[in-house]
């Protein structure tokens, strides 16, 4: 080829390469143009009108400073410089008009352009993304919702592992669950329908750092790990908002938290909810009415078997608006409309909890309510009142008529008086509800039916738990009862009202005299049969009938002497 002809060539890539660049170039720097109008027409435009700063001033300069960036970036020849120059000068601007604008306006007012939003808006997305990782979030006792730890942020994995040790418990249904430290780790321990169910442990260190999370969201104080401390919030799930109560204890293993769930709804469940049958509400109605609203009624159960729930809905039973009720508790696990109710705390309150009550009942109420009855003269204090007195709901931990009536005479200290402020005695068992959708009828071995006292039953329908259903020939777990083969929580009661026959009887310490004496006037079930007419309604099972009434011992012996009778 000849060098014209060579010269030639180069001339005409050359112009291509010209042409080539002078059509990508406008491409190349549009988008930032797109950016910048935008920014413009609606930030900047919105900001200069709100402000009253010159609209049309400041839109002709950011237009000038476009058109200059714009000129800039095609026709400096060499690109890579142009495209960085251009970029400058429409940040120069965009910044010149933030200082400019910060310069004329109060310091509450003043903002960054870039700067500050941007690392705004990368801290909420991190928010964001460690939300949409969690499943369990908290809201305060004041209301405000503690922001979930940045998935960077150690304390995330906290929040992790405590959603670990709830998410089995709220599958289940779960009312409580206990963190308890030991030598092997810390038990996790959930409580369905009252009955413990072991989770798997987690090391001592882990529950350690979930316990002072959850504490740091109660508010409680964090350094303090010895002291007994209570806090409550709110927790929002998948399927809403629960009520959290925590209290969290320390000792030489370490602390030990208790996180109990919607506590107040299950404790509520209000007077005709309970489980009484028709003759013990009768009974207990009765002392609504002004003549028999006196006297001391014994509210007895063993622990976790619903002391709490009976005391309440007997007391929520009187018209708090038409009578003046009061209460003195050391805990108070539920709020009543219209009640006064005094918790004493032996840190805060200056009288001890003996005089308290003693002080609460000189302001003459009609009815009254304490959740102990321990302290030294607090009993004698209740029984002083005598049956002419307002009436009294006294809570005691026992678990017969008789044990109730022995602890309350020797904490009462005078067997004469004690028995004469008795007005009734209330005792509690809970039975978990039978799942109506795996429940299996059966007939139980006629043996066993007379043993439990049944007798000979007609038309009568037994049922036994399974906790299986069956799917298209498949036995699987049931849905409604999660496999446990119960669902939900009855109430069983023994009531015996207390007359004058037989408070002369339990005053010559013959309470069996004073117990057939009841039993034969009024025709009130025994708590066994109370709960054995739950079982003829379909509500619970004989099983469980006998893990609940019945000692281990005696219930072994009634499960092996079927057993060798049919062998």
């Amino acid at each position: 080829m000849t060098e014209p002809a060579i010269t030639q060539t180069l001339t005409l890539a050359a112009g291509s390469s010209v042409l080539l660049v002078s059509i990508i170039k406008p491409i190349l720097l549009l988008p930032q143009f797109v950016v910048y109008t935008r920014i413009t027409s609606s930030s900047i435009e919105k900001d200069t009108r709100y402000l009253n700063l010159g609209v049309n001033k400041v839109n002709l300069t950011m237009l000038i400073g476009g058109v200059l960036a714009y000129a800039c970036g095609l026709l400096i020849p060499i690109f890579w410089i142009g495209w960085p120059v251009s970029i400058l000068l429409l940040a120069g601007f965009l910044f010149g008009y933030m200082k400019w604008r910060n310069a004329k306006v109060p310091e509450a007012m003043k903002f960054e352009l870039i700067g500050t939003r941007l690392e705004d808006a990368r801290k909420a997305r991190q928010s964001k993304r460690a939300t949409k990782s969690v499943d369990l979030r908290f809201v305060d006792s004041d209301g405000h919702e503690h922001a979930v730890p940045l998935i960077e942020d150690p304390l995330h994995e906290v929040h992790k592992e405590l959603e670990g040790i709830m998410a089995p418990a709220l599958e289940v249904n779960a009312s409580s669950v206990n963190l308890i430290p030991g030598k092997q780790g810390t038990a996790v321990v959930r409580v369905v329908d009252t009955v413990p169910i072991k989770q798997e442990a987690v090391t001592n260190e882990s529950a350690a750092s979930v316990i002072d999370y959850l504490k740091s969201l109660a508010k409680l104080d964090l350094e303090d790990r010895r002291r007994i401390q209570e806090g409550a919030m709110r927790m929002i799930t998948p399927a809403g908002y629960m009520e959290v109560d925590l209290t969290v204890s320390g000792s030489s293993s370490g602390q030990r938290a208790r996180i109990e769930i919607d506590r107040a709804k299950r404790i509520g469940l209000g007077f005709k909810n309970l489980g009484l049958l028709d003759n013990q509400q009768a009974i207990l109605t009765k002392l609504d009415e002004s003549e028999h609203r006196h006297g001391v009624v014994l509210v007895a159960s063993p622990e976790g078997q619903g002391l709490s729930t009976t005391g309440y809905a007997l007391l929520g039973h009187h018209d708090a608006f038409t009578t003046v009720v009061k209460t003195c508790e050391r805990r108070v696990d539920l709020s009543l409309q219209g009640v006064d109710q005094k918790q004493w705390d032996a840190s805060v309150d200056e009288a001890d909890f003996t005089t308290t009550i003693r002080s609460l009942l000189r302001r003459d109420p009609d009815v009254f309510l304490t959740d102990d009855i321990t302290d030294d003269g607090t009993a004698e204090l209740l029984a002083r009142s005598g049956a002419d007195g307002p009436l009294i709901y006294a809570e005691i931990r026992a678990k017969t008529v008789a044990d109730a009536v022995v602890k309350w005479v020797r904490a009462a200290g005078d067997l004469e008086r004690a028995a004469n402020a008795l007005s009734a005695i209330v005792v509690s068992r809970v039975l978990r509800r039978i799942c109506p959708a795996c429940r299996q009828p059966y007939q139980p071995d006629e043996a066993q039916l007379k043993r439990l006292g049944m007798g000979e039953v007609k038309d009568v329908q037994f049922y036994r738990a399974t906790g299986k259903i069956n799917v298209k020939n498949k036995i699987v777990p049931c849905d409604t009862c999660a496999g446990a083969g119960y669902v939900g929580t009855i109430g069983v009661f023994e009531v015996m009202p207390i007359d004058n026959t037989a408070r002369k009887l339990i005053a010559k310490n013959d309470f069996k005299g004073a117990y057939r004496h009841i039993r034969r006037e009024e025709r009130l079930p025994f708590l066994q049969e109370a709960a054995l007419a739950k079982v003829r309604a379909g509500e619970t099972s004989i099983d469980e009938v006998v893990r609940v009434l019945i000692p281990k011992k005696n219930a072994t012996e009634e499960r092996r002497q079927p057993a060798e009778s049919a062998s």
